[in-house]
């Protein structure tokens, strides 16, 4: 199985050589530098790009790494079904962009750990990847201090992992997806007496949460949009 940095390495068709394909046939002779546009035109043509030249372009030179970064703001990259291991974890954690979706993927302590310790991100997808409670207190209490979106949907949650993340370091949280798990009433109340106090979509679902939690819930988060 490929690595996650040769997998990075090989998607698609470098938006360098193209350029030096061009540069070849005599095309860029006349024309400026790509390198001399200001950077925040280079990112506004870098968000364009797919997943595959995105990444290329990032690698290509310090300045267009710089203009990556930025346009990476707004952008996600997504791996799935694959193990990862603690190489793969820091190759992810050099990309340029600020949401990352580990779908079905097997994610060991140590490679949470470290996903838990970039301040970068903003969106994390982690759904049916089996991060369980352990898992989850891991992210909750690392330095994901702009994390406005986590999804943990069919990820093995429970009462315990809901406590961590309520009571965590992830207080910029808009958007909660829990769905599929076994956080129970309990689980549920949690959520009411801890630091998510910017939540403003919850998706609870699937969850064995009773219609009297149900019904607490919604009257006490009027402001939440709330899916059981």
């Amino acid at each position: 199985m490929k690595s996650i940095k040769a997998i990075l390495i090989s998607i698609t068709i470098s938006v360098l050589s193209q350029g030096s394909a061009m540069e070849k046939q005599g095309y860029q002779k006349d024309l400026p530098s790509f390198s001399k546009i200001p950077t925040d035109v280079q990112a506004y043509i870098f968000s364009y790009l797919d997943q595959g030249n995105f990444l290329k372009a990032s690698q290509s030179c310090h300045e267009w790494r710089t203009a990556a970064f930025k346009a990476g703001e707004n952008k996600s990259l997504t791996v799935s079904k694959r193990k990862l291991d603690q190489a793969d974890c820091q190759v992810l954690l050099d990309v340029p962009f600020c949401g990352l979706s580990l779908y079905r993927c097997q994610l060991g302590n140590q490679v949470i750990f470290t996903l838990s310790q970039n301040k970068r991100l903003k969106k994390l997808y982690l759904g049916c990847s089996n991060i369980g409670d352990k898992g989850l207190k891991e992210l909750a209490n690392g330095n994901l201090i702009n994390l406005i979106t986590l999804s943990v949907h069919e990820d093995y949650i429970g009462e315990e992992g809901l406590k961590e993340l309520a009571n965590g370091n992830l207080t910029e949280l808009n958007i909660l997806r829990l769905d599929y798990n076994t956080i129970g009433d309990k689980g549920g109340k949690e959520l009411l007496n801890g630091n998510l106090t910017r939540l403003n979509t919850l998706d609870l679902g699937y969850n064995n949460i009773g219609k009297e939690v149900k019904e607490f819930l919604k009257k006490n988060n009027p402001l939440i949009r709330i899916n059981f």
